[in-house]
C-alpha cells in the first residue's frame, strides 16, 4: 500500500518540475517530493526517465540524497513523482548567500569539497555521470555531512532556456565539451566541481555573461581571475586542474581524492565509515584476514581434535564411483550426462 503523503508546501518550480516538502503518516520524518511532468515526452524520453530513475533507486552513500520510492500519478496530469529524504540544513547556494561576503575558511571548504568528491567517486566507479552539479544542489544536514542530490533527470538540453533576462544556473557550470556539443564523459563532472571550487573561493562564477554565445567562448577559452590570496597554493592548483578546458588533461576523481590536500582533510575531519567505504582498502582487507585467521584458527583447532584421518587414494576414488552409481539410479539420463561429464 502506497504512503499518505501530504504536501506541506511548494519549495520550487522549474520548467517540469515541481519540488514539495511533504509529510507520511505515521512517520515524523520529513520528505522532498519531485513532481515530473512527463505527458509531452515522447516514448522513448519517458522510458529515459524511468531508466534514470531504475539506477536512482539502487543509490545508497552517505553523501549521496536517498531516493525513497518512485510512484506515477495519470491525473490530473500524466507525472512521476520522487520521494527523496529531506535535508534537514541549507543548501550550499543559500549558505553562500547567507555567509554575506564573509569568506569561507579553507578548512570548511575542503570539507564541503571533499564531502562532494566522495559521492562523485561512488558515482564514478558504477559509471553515472551526475550532469547536474551546482552549490543549490549540494544539501547540508544540521549533523555536517554534506549531501549530492538534484540528479538531472533526462530531458533534451534544448529545453534548456533563458529565463526572465537571467541565465539558468546549470548553465555556468557546463564543460567546455557540452557547451561545443561535443562527447563527454565524467570529466564534465570534475569542470563542474571546479566551478563549484570557484564559487566557494570567492562567491563568485568563474565564467559569467548573460550571453550564452559569449559565456562559450569565455568557458573554452578557460581564463579566470584567481582567488584571493589567503588560501593556499595548493588549493589554488587544484582548482586550476579542475577547470582544466582539456578534459583528457582534467584529473579523474580518484586524483582528486589522493591528492595530499584531500587526504589531511579526510584523515582529520571525515567520519571513519565514509573513508572506509570510499577510500580505504586496508579495513577491507584488515577485516579479510581476520575472517581469514579466524577460519585458520578454528580449522586448527578440528585438527587437533580429530584423529588423524588419511583415506586410500584408491579407496577414495571407488567410494566415489559408488556413490555416483546409486546416484544415477535416481536421476534422469541427463543428470547421468551431466554429472559424467563432469566427473571427465
Amino acid at each position: 500500500m502506497k504512503p499518505n503523503y501530504k504536501m506541506i508546501k511548494l519549495l520550487e518550480e522549474n520548467f517540469f518540475i515541481k519540488s514539495y516538502l511533504a509529510s507520511v503518516d505515521n512517520d515524523e520524518k520529513e520528505y522532498i517530493i519531485r513532481h515530473v511532468i512527463i505527458k509531452d515526452m515522447t516514448d522513448q524520453e519517458k522510458r529515459n526517465v524511468f531508466d534514470d530513475l531504475e539506477i536512482l533507486k539502487k543509490l545508497d552513500h552517505p553523501n549521496i540524497i536517498k531516493v525513497k520510492e518512485v510512484f506515477i500519478q495519470s491525473k490530473p496530469v500524466e507525472a512521476v513523482n520522487i520521494v527523496t529524504e529531506y535535508a534537514d540544513g541549507d543548501d550550499l547556494e543559500q549558505k553562500i548567500k547567507e555567509q554575506k561576503n564573509k569568506p569561507f575558511t579553507e578548512t570548511e571548504i575542503l570539507d564541503y569539497f571533499t564531502q562532494i568528491c566522495l559521492a562523485l567517486q561512488y558515482l564514478h566507479k558504477k559509471k553515472i555521470i551526475h550532469r547536474n552539479i551546482k552549490s543549490s544542489n549540494i544539501f547540508l544536514m544540521k549533523s555536517g555531512i554534506v549531501k549530492l542530490g538534484g540528479f538531472k533527470i533526462s530531458k533534451p538540453l534544448k529545453k534548456v532556456v533563458i529565463k526572465a533576462d537571467k541565465m539558468e544556473q546549470r548553465l555556468y557550470y557546463l564543460s567546455p565539451e557540452i557547451l561545443s556539443n561535443k562527447p563527454y564523459n565524467v570529466k564534465s563532472d570534475i569542470w563542474a566541481l571546479g566551478i563549484l571550487l570557484y564559487e566557494l573561493l570567492t562567491f563568485k562564477m568563474p565564467f559569467n555573461d548573460q550571453s550564452l554565445n559569449k559565456l562559450t567562448i569565455k568557458i573554452n577559452k578557460g581564463d579566470y581571475a584567481q582567488p584571493s590570496s589567503e588560501y593556499s597554493s595548493e588549493i589554488k592548483d587544484l582548482l586550476k586542474k579542475c577547470l582544466t578546458t582539456n578534459p583528457d588533461i582534467r584529473p579523474s576523481i580518484d586524483e582528486i581524492l589522493n591528492l595530499p590536500l584531500i587526504k589531511n582533510r579526510i584523515n582529520n575531519k571525515l567520519n571513519e565509515v565514509q573513508y572506509d567505504q570510499d577510500l580505504s582498502t586496508i579495513m577491507v582487507k584488515k577485516y579479510e584476514d581476520k575472517k581469514k585467521e579466524g577460519k585458520e584458527a578454528l580449522h586448527q583447532d578440528k585438527t587437533a581434535k580429530e584423529p588423524d584421518k588419511k583415506e586410500n587414494p584408491e579407496k577414495k576414488i571407488m567410494n566415489d564411483k559408488n556413490k555416483l552409481a546409486n546416484h544415477f539410479k535416481k536421476k534422469s539420463w541427463i543428470h547421468q550426462y551431466f554429472y559424467s561429464y563432469k566427473l571427465k
